[in-house]
């Protein structure tokens, strides 16, 4: 009898909140257009095995669509809508009526709006099932529309070999590695249409630089492996090297023009060294958050990855960086694929903070709580723009819209194994051969939703 009677208040009670989010927000459809026509923003704005680390892949997918349409779009952002202001109140109501002898209001409601943060300070994930997020992408091509394919077959020029990827808040941003046709610029991609806006932006390294050149990177083609932005005007770029030196770059970067000026060259000081091991699998990603930057390191000597994070020096060019000691081992195989690494991270600005981090070779988002220490993981299956399996995908680049709720990630073709194909052909052809990058697009808010937490 309490049962029943605790079913039908709870029923009572989803019915009323159903009543005043129609009151609230009115017609759903009309709300929509009004919503999109005042913020047009929010309309539209995350790998294949190197058995040798690879040339360094960075995969940026941005997929930010609370609005996207009902059925699966041609650009992958998902099959349904999620209403934030009234995802509660019409998702309460009817999980209500689906199981109100075991609601839990603020869990149940985050989970199914596909909000996927926090509530009452603990995290909401999905649970234990495992299904792959489907992401198709867009060939990353020049401003013109056309592919930028090697200059001669076989030689070092593959491409724009893009690794590492930001968003200033408009532009995404990557970086060319030692491979890319234009090894030591950096690259400006409309997240809208995967296009490049205006010809590729030099990093120059000029004599005058605090503490000088390395010389390792007195070359013609730095292996330049993960970016990051620090908005305003000038944009300042952080830049991890990876077979160079343990290095990072800070250039100030003045809208418009063709080069960009690398001010220092930061030299790492680990307070525990890695395992020492193949100098083309340490620093691939780096983001910040304005006072401290945090550094992916592919894979130490023991085929350990790491997290570690440095105050930006403020005189000095020596950063210093500890150890976050995130629980990679506790993430379980994902079978037919490689073993575990990261290849670029960001930082979510969310409550608790997260970073989000690619894992190449296992086709993986990464989400660690810096508070919590919580680690989650979501499988990703990437298709490429007609939906066909890529044998190997090599995303070695995420960056994120927080407001727009968007991912995006971006690869960087394996352009030295011929893994960078179609999963039903033998061998690379078109777009694949010239090695052009794809930028897949995903829901933040979907993939949050999709999280499945390491085991302790």
């Amino acid at each position: 009898m309490k049962k029943t009677l605790t079913s039908v208040l709870l029923m009572l009670v989803a019915l009323s909140f159903g009543e005043v989010s129609q009151a609230i927000c009115g017609d759903t459809a009309k709300w929509e257009h009004s919503f999109t026509a005042l913020s047009p923003t929010l309309t539209r704005r995350l790998a294949s095995l190197s058995p040798d680390g690879g040339e360094g892949v960075n995969s940026s997918v941005c997929v930010y669509f609370p609005l996207a349409p009902v059925g699966k779009g041609a650009r992958g952002e998902g099959d349904h809508r999620t209403f934030r202001r009234i995802g509660f109140f019409h998702n309460f109501s009817l999980r209500a009526m689906e199981e109100s002898h075991s609601l839990s209001f603020g869990v149940r409601a985050a989970a199914r709006s596909g909000e996927g943060q926090a509530t009452n300070g603990k995290s909401v994930f999905r649970g234990a099932e495992s299904r792959a997020l489907h992401t198709k992408g867009r060939w990353v091509l020049d401003s013109q529309g056309e592919p930028i394919a090697p200059p001669t077959a076989g030689g070092r020029m593959q491409g724009l070999q893009t690794s590492g990827l930001d968003y200033d808040g408009k532009f995404l941003w990557a970086v060319g590695d030692q491979r890319s046709n234009f090894a030591g610029h950096v690259f400006r991609i409309d997240p809208n249409t995967a296009h490049l806006v205006g010809d590729p932006v030099k990093l120059d390294f000029h004599s005058k630089m605090p503490g000088g050149i390395p010389e390792s990177l007195r070359v013609t083609n730095p292996d330049l492996e993960g970016l990051c932005v620090k908005r305003g005007d000038p944009l300042i770029f952080y830049i991890a090297v990876e077979t160079d030196g343990t290095y990072v770059l800070e250039s100030r970067y003045t809208l418009g023009e063709k080069i960009s000026p690398v001010d220092r060259v930061l030299r790492a000081r680990f307070s525990i060294e890695p395992a020492p091991g193949d100098p083309n699998t340490r620093f691939e990603g780096v983001t910040t958050d304005g006072e401290s930057l945090f550094l992916a390191y592919e894979r130490d000597g023991q085929g350990q990855p790491h997290i570690y994070r440095g105050p930006l020096p403020l005189n000095t060019s020596e950063l210093r960086l500890d150890d976050l000691n995130v629980p990679f081992s506790s993430l379980p195989p994902r079978p037919g694929k490689g073993a575990i690494n990261v290849n670029d991270v960001t930082l979510l600005h969310i409550q608790p903070p997260t970073l989000a981090i690619i894992a190449r070779d296992q086709e993986r988002l990464l989400f660690y709580e810096l508070t919590t220490r919580q680690l989650s993981y979501v499988d990703l299956d990437f298709r490429d723009p007609d939906d066909k399996e890529i044998y190997w995908t090599s995303p070695e680049g995420i960056a994120i819209d927080l407001e727009g709720d968007c991912l995006w990630l971006i690869t960087d073709p394996d352009s030295q194994h011929g893994n960078y194909r179609r999963r039903d052909e033998p061998a690379a052809s078109g777009n694949y051969a010239d090695m052009v990058p794809l930028l897949f697009e995903i829901r933040l808010s979907q993939a949050l939703a999709a999280r499945i937490p390491a085991k302790e």
